[in-house]
């Protein structure tokens, strides 16, 4: 036996070498982005499982060699766009994209380094080619040996409850965990289905007519209103020079939108995400008081089982999304905020009906110059991400104030805030990094009440030397409709988190974007 061992090595000595070298170079990306001793068994433990595997078999090694490759190269990228965090958190965030935010996300977050990564991956691609084509392997003794230790090795770690955190068997895990988001939807539109539908006394409401408007990465340090150098908020800034009008400290709960609208309009909070998928939105509470409940978006299509987000559409007694059509060849282009103007007309609301209206902007998403009209840019020809982000505000600005035009002359409750924040900068800009940056939760909360209301200076001396979570915004939304009396549940917590609800951290801990 042992000379048959022999004999194999020696005939298979340049497919093993080769084997084990193309191995270590499918998870060497994976040494740019370990943090921790854990991880770095992890590598090693990965490489020598692939390297038994080569020893079982040369198609099944070829294909997950394959795969591995690929996984690892698109971690890496992400990494360096955005930061480490689990595959799972950016596997959802691409399932629950549109097709035209994919589009823009390589037009916009490409470089040099993906070129490197692209080129890297083609190398190994090629590695693997001739690997199938050139080498021989004679499967006897060493398929054998190898089986029985790939055997142990799992044993050992599932013994040890490590199999999850080893690569090959970590990304089926993540794949597995990204899809949860679907059953979720399911859950919860059950839940809603089972709620008896009653209309409450509205004797306390204040308002005939609620206005909200949930804006898209709009960060408040890039705002007039808010103390910014460039004078891009005209209308907000008038605005709250007014009676019954004022601007809050407020952070976001979480740095994407995903989470942060069902959190705002919902029971969930930072802490119990997913107490939304038991939890009816704050539409729904309106309808319990008679209000004919609207959603009018600039998102994205969507069906009822498309998002957290389209769950909560579908709770209004009239939902209205934007289209987006693909023009030259299966490139993706935005309708500007603009269109929710007619959507809004095209309702012919009357002033004396109870009447609740969702806004959804696509505001500053990126790409920046995809969200404004020229005629309406405060910068007609930017000079660079700065003044074309600034020109999404300036437009905002504008579709905020034709929106409140329609409804100055009813008893109106007129809300902007944004969903998440956003860092701006020369050297990079976006949302969603892992660790978070400041800037991703400090966004506006601007309210105005076309009526006096007491609760609104509550509400403000409240915020004084207290910031709000806007975990909270749906029961300050009802605090000041008059439905809920209560203050107490308004949140002064600094708890956010990144990416996923298990990536909690302290706002306050956070660094600033400064470069």
């Amino acid at each position: 036996m042992k000379k048959k061992i022999q004999s194999e090595l020696v005939d298979n000595t340049k497919y093993l070498i080769f084997s084990l070298l193309l191995s270590i170079y499918v998870f060497l990306p994976q040494s740019l982005i370990v943090h921790s001793f854990k991880q770095v068994i992890s590598v090693f433990i990965s490489i020598g499982i692939l390297f038994l595997i080569s020893k079982v078999n040369k198609i099944i090694f070829s294909l997950m060699a394959l795969v591995i490759l690929f996984i690892n190269s698109i971690l890496v990228h992400m990494s360096i766009h955005w930061g480490t965090a689990s595959i799972s958190s950016r596997l959802q965030a691409a399932f629950l994209s549109p097709n035209y935010e994919i589009f823009e996300y390589l037009s916009t977050y490409l470089n040099i380094y993906d070129v490197m990564i692209v080129i890297y991956t083609l190398i190994g691609t090629y590695l693997i080619y001739y690997l199938i084509r050139n080498l021989y392997h004679s499967y006897k003794m060493l398929r054998t040996i190898s089986i029985v230790f790939l055997l142990l090795i799992v044993i050992s770690l599932n013994a040890l409850s490590l199999t999850r955190a080893i690569i090959p068997y970590k990304y089926i895990n993540d794949v597995a965990k990204a899809n949860e988001w679907k059953n979720l939807i399911d859950k919860r539109a059950e839940y809603l289905k089972k709620q008896k539908k009653h209309i409450i006394d509205t004797q306390n409401i204040l308002y005939k007519k609620i206005v909200i408007i949930m804006g898209e990465s709009a960060n408040k340090n890039h705002m007039q209103a808010y103390g910014y150098s460039v004078h891009n908020t005209p209308y907000l800034s008038k605005l709250l020079q007014q009676d019954n009008s004022f601007k809050f400290d407020v952070i976001a709960p979480t740095n994407q939108t995903r989470y942060s609208v069902p959190i705002d309009l919902t029971d969930a909070t930072v802490a119990h995400f997913y107490d939304f998928i038991t939890s009816q939105s704050i539409i729904s509470d309106f309808n319990d008081y008679g209000y004919k409940t609207y959603w009018l978006s600039n998102q994205y299509m969507s069906g009822r089982n498309d998002s957290y987000i389209a769950s909560i559409a579908h709770e209004a007694s009239y939902s209205q999304t934007a289209n987006f059509v693909y023009e030259d060849g299966g490139g993706a282009e935005s309708k500007k905020d603009g269109v929710l103007l007619d959507y809004l007309d095209a309702l012919h609301f009357k002033k004396n009906t109870k009447e609740l209206y969702v806004f959804h902007l696509l505001g500053s998403h990126f790409q920046y110059p995809k969200r404004y009209p020229k005629e309406h840019a405060l910068f007609p020809n930017p000079k660079n991400v700065i003044e074309e982000y600034d020109n999404t505000i300036y437009y905002t600005d504008y579709i905020l104030h034709e929106i409140y035009n329609r409804f100055k002359d009813t008893e109106a409750l007129f809300i902007y805030v944004s969903d998440h924040g956003e860092v701006v900068s020369l050297e990079k800009s976006g949302h969603g990094f892992f660790p978070a940056f400041k800037s991703e939760y400090e966004i506006p909360l601007i309210i105005h009440s076309t009526i006096n209301n007491e609760r609104l200076l509550k509400l403000k001396n409240e915020n004084k030397e207290n910031v709000f979570n806007m975990e909270s915004f749906n029961h300050i939304v009802k605090f000041l409709s008059g439905i809920d009396s209560n203050m107490t549940k308004i949140s002064h917590s600094p708890n956010v988190f990144a990416l996923e609800p298990i990536n909690i951290t302290d706002y306050k801990r956070l660094n600033k974007y400064e470069k």
